[in-house]
């Protein structure tokens, strides 16, 4: 079995027979961040989802499922917001790959729906 670039999980729904491409990404932590890259800015597909995963210390481990349109536009948004904001000692931020998305509200939390 070979592995499908950007994605890691392709399923398709018994029913429907409507394909999504997944991306899965997890933390261990009893946080609710994810790192990403800038290319996730640009991974964008209304049957493209990812499923962020927390682990919560191995203890009860949580899914936040969101569309990727969702992910591409917060992840570009809120690193603009960083460039855009001093860091602690007033210097201005340099641009880099890295993107974080984040669910603190839990809004996204088993949102499973996304897949009907």
């Amino acid at each position: 079995m070979s592995n499908v670039e950007n994605f890691d999980i392709l399923a398709i729904h018994r029913k429907t027979y409507c394909q999504y491409a997944i991306q899965v990404k997890a933390t261990c932590y009893k946080q609710r961040k994810w790192t990403l890259t800038a290319k996730n800015e640009t991974l964008v597909g209304d049957n493209i989802i990812y499923v962020f995963v927390s682990l919560n210390n191995l203890e009860n481990p949580s899914y936040h499922i969101v569309p990727s349109t969702i992910v591409a536009k917060t992840i570009k948004e809120n690193h603009q917001k960083w460039l855009n904001t001093p860091s602690k000692t007033g210097a201005k931020h340099h641009d880099n790959n890295l993107r974080n998305f984040k669910d603190k509200e839990g809004i996204y939390l088993n949102n499973w729906n996304v897949f009907s």
